[in-house]
């Protein structure tokens, strides 16, 4: 069974350069870039950015694709199809164990409305 420390590898041995190069342009991320100042609740390593979270490290997802999708697309579908539609609530929680980014909360909603297994299996619990 993967544990956090295994899915964590795992993000930062697929993703760590398609992750690096989209810093410079992201509009949030790039100001770190360019100032080479790290703001306060973010750390930097290795290239990567990391917000600090209680006591994690979550690895900062910037704007930008890799291989014609969205990083955070890949994220968001990778934990829905995960967790087998169990809703933007349960997605969330699972993503923000290892990854952060600004409109997180908003893309993931955006992403299970859309879906029409989830917008099904909402309306049944919902009239039930």
């Amino acid at each position: 069974m993967t544990g956090i420390l295994g899915e964590r590898d795992i993000v930062e041995r697929q993703s760590g350069q398609a992750i690096r190069q989209p810093y410079k342009w992201d509009p949030v991320y790039s100001t770190l870039w360019i100032q080479h100042h790290t703001p306060r609740g973010y750390i930097q390593n290795d290239g990567l950015t990391f917000k600090q979270i209680d006591d994690r490290n979550l690895l900062c997802l910037p704007e930008g694709s890799h291989n014609g999708s969205s990083i955070r697309g890949f994220f968001i579908r990778y934990a829905h199809t995960l967790l087998a539609h169990l809703g933007s609530s349960k997605i969330l929680l699972y993503i923000r164990r290892l990854v952060w980014w600004l409109t997180l909360v908003g893309d993931i909603r955006a992403y299970c409305e859309q879906c029409q297994i989830c917008a099904t299996g909402k309306s049944r619990t919902h009239n039930a």
